[in-house]
Order: C-alpha cells, then sequence, then structure tokens
C-alpha cells in the first residue's frame, strides 16, 4: 500500500489540502510529505500539529482561494522552495510519525499512566 501511496502522489506537483472542516488530524496531507510531496494545506483542525509555513509546507485559509492560488503561484515560481518543502515534509514525517516513534510515544505513556 506505502508503494502505491507513493505511485499516486508522484504523478502530482503538490497536494492542496483546502479542508474548512476541524479534522482532529488529517492523513492526506501526512502520506503527501511521506510520499516527498510539497503540501499547501490549511490549519483547521489538527493540521496546526504538523504545519509550519515556509519549513515543512505552505500554508493558506481554507475559505480563501485567492491565496490557495498564491501559494501555487509560489511553489511554481521557486523550484528551491519546492525541494526544501518536500525533503522537510519528508523527513518529518519520518522523524515524527513513522511507527516506531509513535510506538515509543505510546509505550511511554502507557508505562507513565501505569507507575503511581
Amino acid at each position: 500500500m506505502r508503494v502505491q501511496m507513493r505511485q499516486l502522489y508522484s504523478q502530482y506537483d503538490a497536494l492542496l489540502f483546502t479542508s474548512n472542516w476541524g479534522e482532529p488530524f488529517a492523513i492526506t496531507p501526512l502520506e503527501a510529505m511521506a510520499s516527498g510531496l510539497p503540501v499547501i494545506t490549511s490549519l483547521d483542525g489538527g493540521q496546526a500539529e504538523l504545519a509550519r509555513h515556509g519549513e515543512n509546507c505552505l500554508v493558506a485559509a481554507a475559505a480563501d482561494p485567492a491565496l490557495y492560488a498564491a501559494r501555487i503561484a509560489e511553489l511554481a515560481a521557486d523550484p528551491q522552495l519546492r525541494a526544501k518543502l518536500a525533503a522537510n515534509g519528508l523527513e518529518e514525517v519520518r522523524r515524527r510519525f513513522d511507527i516506531a516513534p509513535i510506538s515509543r510515544e505510546i509505550d511511554a505513556f502507557l508505562r507513565a499512566a501505569l507507575t503511581p
């Protein structure tokens, strides 16, 4: 499945995540970053935990199509920015959201909960 997702995302230049619903944490931008795809996202819901404008993505407001268009133009005009966002997003997903760090975090939480 992981290979198929990378192949799917590799067909695109960027992911636009325009959700204006306060999702607890959306998987789609995470999958795109894990595939090395630059992301333009809103900060609604749990996206604020992941998104850092100019570092691992570009941020736009969900209900502002003109801002999304401006962010697309930024990516189109700056290959170095695209490469930076893709590389930083991929590195962050591997560091923070891969199964190993998540498992360690859950284990630490459960151990702390058992400690009187």
